[in-house]
């Protein structure tokens, strides 16, 4: 089978951690990257959803009166009158 080779720039990092990924399936990057690649051209484009990621911002529960801690699980139901 002839091969080409293509030069990706990448980071070094990620490239580290990819290394150890696809290492962990026995492949290394470039079968993986030839996974990626006929695996974009049976589904006719890329194999996985791409959108903006939805990140929400932390914000502690204001404080109520059950915020207070509990020592044990029948004192929170004592306070709950369950």
């Amino acid at each position: 089978m002839k091969t080409t080779n293509y030069n990706v720039r990448i980071n070094p990092e990620i490239k580290a951690k990819a290394e150890e990924t696809f290492a962990a399936f026995g492949l290394n990057l470039s079968e993986a990257i030839n996974i990626f690649l006929h695996k974009s051209l049976m589904v006719h484009g890329l194999p996985f959803d791409v959108r903006e990621p939805e990140y929400q911002a932390f914000s502690p529960l204001p404080e109520t009166e059950y915020s207070k801690p509990f020592d044990n699980l029948d004192d929170l139901w004592k306070e709950l009158e369950i």
